[in-house]
């Protein structure tokens, strides 16, 4: 079936948010659906605001549904289709079905509407899974049949007023398909199929031939993994908001790890779209450390010398006169901040007059919080103290690290205020080193004191209980001391709590390019050390501690690396174990 553009066309968009929020990215969408239909249906399977309700009211020809989030986006148009009736779809000579779960159109529906007029079809998509293995074992033959995605499907009326079309969603049952996974196996999956047997034909406007391969298992979620190439070779007109949520591990199966950020570039660098709507929906939704895998947000610092006009002061927590003599050569060497040393042992304030005394530095800093938000841009804190270990250079070399990663020199601090300019950027973190203490955990126990401290506290100003990391030292933007509260915990506890200080906030990582070659050389001797030590594991977020069985992650290995991958690095590394 061929359409014009003159053909009459209805819209059916399903939305979702769970905090019944509707952002401008979603807005976007409608204006765009807006000019290429005759008629929006916006049903919201979640409670909307009056407010919210308002966004909506420039759009003369859109009728609005609130319902119960029963049966997600096929439950919403059997929802539509009981209330509307096949009478009603049926005057129009195409049905769009689509919904939020996706970032764009990067170029307007009514031309890519437009553009699939001439093709002689019943329904089509933007885009395709094609036979694959069942991931669930609960699919209805055993395998995924090929069907379009349908977070965007358009039925053209040949299968609109089909009497299989409307049998099927007259028979359409929510209560027995009311799940993720039941919804997808018994619906969105199979559905193209369906039509398919009963002699539809379909297509979709991104040509993918070139991802599809005859062997099924080698079929894999394309919009998933492979964003870039589909926005820069394969005209794509969107990147799925999943994409910024995916786990690193599930993506290395595929792709570098650099799908997702290398399409946010793009789609920054060649489009006229706005991607603060994307930062603005992915930062109140998802998981900052998520993001911070997803979008790659490392930063090698490079050492500006002509200063920049921001201001800035440095905090610091000294407790001990390894740390303060350690760190003094560093503090003199700036001149560029302000300085606020501060200490929580008595004694050594006696001693040292640069140190000034506070029994607890976060009721302090809380103090000072209006002040340091008027004065200035960032704030550089450090927590640096002589931890009770057997190593002494332990010690010595992680104080080091997080001063030369924060504080190097003038010019590393410029650079430091260049990547907040540049990026979208709230909180800079040092990195975590790979000696010592993630490896071998000799003084992590510390820590997980703390942490269980917090977990028996019942302060609804507390966000997070999961210790990501004890972080020595960071650089923030001022405005984000707005983020943290009064309470009485210590400025320890503080930094030990991540998400204290990130909430609805991007992060990154820091890195002095001195350091970044090492820890290049020391990721890939831990890497070998996985790969044949009985006694490795890696945890969460690349800490490293010694255990019995290395078996998981062996396990991981060999799924993401394959066998003729593995036999090299065997070679490369000498390695003895054949268990990898």
């Amino acid at each position: 079936m061929v359409l014009s553009k003159t053909s009459k066309r209805l819209g059916v968009f399903v939305f979702f948010d769970k905090d019944s929020i509707i952002d401008d990215y979603v807005i976007y969408l409608l204006d765009s659906l807006n000019d290429a239909v005759n008629k929006i249906i916006f049903v919201s399977n979640c409670n909307l605001s009056k407010q919210e309700i308002q966004k909506l009211d420039k759009y003369k020809n859109i009728d609005v549904n609130i319902r119960e989030n029963k049966g997600l986006d096929a439950g919403a148009f059997k929802f539509v289709y009981d209330k509307y009736g096949k009478d009603y779809i049926c005057e129009y000579d195409e049905l769009i079905l689509l919904n939020d779960t996706f970032f764009g159109p990067f170029k307007p529906f009514k031309q890519i509407i437009n553009e699939m007029n001439k093709d002689d079809i019943d329904f089509w998509g933007l885009t395709a899974n094609y036979d694959s293995p069942d991931g669930t074992k609960k699919a209805i033959d055993g395998y995924i049949h090929s069907h379009i995605q349908t977070y965007f499907i358009a039925y053209r009326k040949s299968i609109l007023s089909s009497d299989f079309f409307n049998d099927y969603w007259n028979k359409y049952n929510i209560n027995k398909n009311n799940s993720f996974e039941t919804v997808v196996n018994n619906h969105e999956s199979y559905f193209t199929y369906l039509l398919e047997k009963e002699g539809f034909k379909w297509d979709t406007y991104i040509n993918l031939d070139h991802y599809k391969n005859d062997n099924m298992k080698y079929n894999y979620n394309i919009y998933g993994y492979s964003s870039y190439t589909l926005l820069k070779y394969f005209n794509c007109p969107f990147i799925k908001r999943k994409n910024f949520v995916f786990n690193k591990v599930d993506a290395l199966y595929i792709n570098d790890g650099m799908d997702t950020s290398n399409a946010l570039k793009w789609i920054k660098e060649n489009t006229d779209y706005d991607i603060n709507m994307i930062y603005k929906n992915i930062i109140r939704l998802y998981s900052p450390y998520d993001i911070y895998q997803s979008l790659n947000l490392n930063y090698i610092i490079d050492k500006i010398e002509k200063n920049k006009k921001a201001k800035t002061a440095i905090i610091a927590n000294i407790n001990d006169d390894n740390a303060y003599n350690l760190s003094k050569l560093y503090f003199d060497n700036i001149s560029i901040c302000d300085k606020y040393l501060y200490t929580e042992n008595k004694e050594l304030s006696k001693s040292i007059n640069e140190l000034t005394y506070t029994d607890n530095l976060y009721k302090k800093i809380m103090k000072l919080k209006k002040e340091l938000i008027e004065k200035y841009d960032y704030v550089c804190f450090l927590n640096l103290k002589d931890e009770n270990t057997s190593f002494q250079e332990i010690v010595d070399s992680s104080i080091i690290r997080t001063l030369e990663n924060t504080i190097n020199s003038d010019s590393f601090v410029n650079g430091v205020i260049d990547v907040f300019e540049n990026n979208i950027i709230d909180i800079l973190f040092t990195p975590e080193s790979f000696h010592n203490k993630n490896i071998m955990n000799i003084t992590g126990a510390n820590k997980y004191k703390i942490v269980k401290k917090l977990n028996d506290r019942t302060s609804k100003n507390i966000t997070s209980n999961k210790l990501i990391k004890s972080f020595d030292g960071l650089w923030i933007r001022s405005e984000v001391l707005n983020n943290i509260v009064q309470d009485d915990i210590t400025y320890e506890e503080l930094i030990a709590l991540f998400e204290i200080f990130i909430k609805n906030r991007i992060y990154g990582k820091m890195y002095n390019r001195k350091y970044i070659k090492n820890d290049i050389l020391s990721l890939e001797v831990i890497c070998n050390y996985c790969l044949h030590s009985n006694k490795a594991k890696l945890s969460f977020p690349n800490r490293m501690t010694y255990v019995d069985n290395a078996g998981p992650l062996r396990r991981l290995f060999r799924r993401i690396v394959p066998l003729s991958i593995r036999k090299k690095l065997k070679i490369l590394f000498k390695i003895e174990n054949d268990s990898i």
